[in-house]
């Protein structure tokens, strides 16, 4: 007795679950100027690393005989690979399959994404385009597979992913429309990056927000690229995708791949003993007078290392303005430094709790010490 019917009908599924939504479909989305979820994975990581989990899940239809008719793969594509020589965990929707809308299959593992990366103490990587999921396929042929929804013992999903944000290093890239689920997950990340052409970050679509509201707006005026940018939603804007997936790279290599291991060090070949004589003019004695603080800290860290964030981010011609208004150098520092120009529910906050989440693996990191630090 020969197991080749059932091994050959494995080896089919695999190869349908790499067609993902079809030629036609990834010929569209190329035509928008995208790259397909594969296309992305291998763009981010080390060549050759990927090792995909769950490569044959999917929902099937089935003919009247109850044999496999038509095979669609799970619209989220997750797995392990490597950054710079360090593994990762890293998922992201097929928007060629159901425009990244879940699918049963899909929804099971873009909620697994989180739970991986704790499990192995990693970096996650998230490749954000796709909308919420809906909860039936919207008639009753038993053929037709279903959208399952959750039990109602299964933990909150934000759940694990505060939990995998206390852990490791999480990063998330918006390359389409986001919305709903995903966009809850775009902003769940220690950083975050939306492409300047081709992504927009909503709540609800123009559908929807025609439907409850009345208004005619396009997702670029829901929240495309000129609205996060200063918004604070997203942490940077990048020009392609390509150049998203630099920033994220670059950004973890600052970083740990989880809080109870030391960052990772690279090569300088800025001298130890540089003399910055830019320095010295660099802070105006005139205390009612701007300065460019970027222009300092450029000076200080080692060469060709300093990586902004949120650089569009209360924008400095608005911080000019107020030092010009302000009377004294003492009450316009209090006024005009977060609470007038930033929403105190962002950067500040933002700052303490990171340091709040990394102060107590600094003395199991570094050796006692005979004072704390704080934020």
């Amino acid at each position: 007795m020969s197991w080749k019917k059932e091994v050959d009908e494995i080896n089919r599924h695999r190869t349908l679950a790499k067609a993902q939504g079809g030629v036609a479909a990834i010929d569209k989305h190329h035509g928008r100027g995208k790259l397909t979820v594969r296309e992305r994975i291998d763009a981010v990581l080390d060549g050759g690393s990927f090792r995909e989990m769950g490569q044959m899940a999917g929902r099937a239809y089935l003919d009247e005989a109850g044999k496999v008719e038509r095979f669609d793969p799970a619209n989220y594509v997750l797995g392990l690979g490597q950054v710079d020589g360090r593994t990762v965990a890293i998922g992201g929707e097929d928007f060629t399959l159901k425009g990244g809308s879940p699918n049963a299959a899909g929804l099971r593992r873009s909620v697994y994404a989180e739970q991986l990366a704790c499990d192995y103490q990693v970096p996650l990587i998230r490749l954000l385009e796709g909308g919420g999921g809906s909860v039936a396929s919207g008639d009753n042929d038993a053929r037709k597979p279903r959208t399952v929804g959750s039990s109602v013992y299964d933990p909150p999903r934000f759940q694990i992913m505060a939990k995998a944000m206390g852990q490791v290093p999480v990063v998330s890239a918006a390359l389409g429309p986001v919305a709903g689920f995903p966009a809850g997950r775009l902003v769940a990340s220690h950083f975050s990056v939306m492409t300047r052409d081709t992504s927009q970050v909503m709540t609800g679509g123009p559908a929807l927000v025609q439907r409850a509201l009345g208004q005619q707006l396009s997702k670029d005026d829901l929240g495309g690229a000129a609205v996060h940018a200063k918004s604070g939603v997203v942490d940077n804007i990048a020009d392609s995708e390509l150049d998203a997936f630099a920033q994220m790279r670059r950004f973890l290599s600052y970083l740990p791949s989880h809080v109870d291991e030391r960052a990772p060090r690279s090569a300088c070949d800025d001298p130890v003993d540089r003399c910055e004589d830019s320095l010295l003019a660099a802070v105006p004695r005139n205390r009612r007078r701007a300065f460019d603080v970027r222009k300092i800290i450029q000076a200080v860290v080692d060469s060709a290392s300093f990586f902004q964030i949120a650089a569009g981010f209360g924008p400095r011609l608005e911080l000019e303005e107020k030092l010009a208004a302000s009377r004294t150098p003492y009450p316009a520092a209090e006024s005009f430094a977060v609470h007038d120009l930033i929403d105190p529910g962002e950067t500040r906050p933002r700052l303490c709790e990171w340091v709040d989440w990394i102060q107590p693996r600094l003395g199991k990191m570094r050796g006692p010490t005979k004072f704390g630090p704080r934020p």
